[in-house]
């Protein structure tokens, strides 16, 4: 039986346990170019410039990948 969806009181948003947020975590930084494409990013902004839709979002590329070199698991989440 699944277990029912807890909701942030003020924003309806729903929470995501710590352990949730590890796992999305560690997906992604068991990708084979995490290394080598990440520590090449947040320079140029071509990816921010050249994006259709990277103003449909409230984060940038550029501002997801440095939620990515800090680690910020609820950042990431939200993103």
């Amino acid at each position: 039986m699944a277990q029912p969806q807890i909701s942030d009181p003020v924003s309806g948003t729903p929470q995501v346990p710590r352990a949730k947020l590890e796992e999305i975590f560690e997906d992604i930084r068991s990708h084979s170019v995490y290394d080598h494409e990440i520590h090449g990013c947040l320079n140029c902004g071509i990816c921010t410039a050249t994006c259709p839709s990277a103003h449909y979002y409230d984060y940038s590329p550029r501002e997801i990948v440095q939620l990515l070199w800090t680690e910020n698991l609820e950042g990431i989440y939200d993103a």
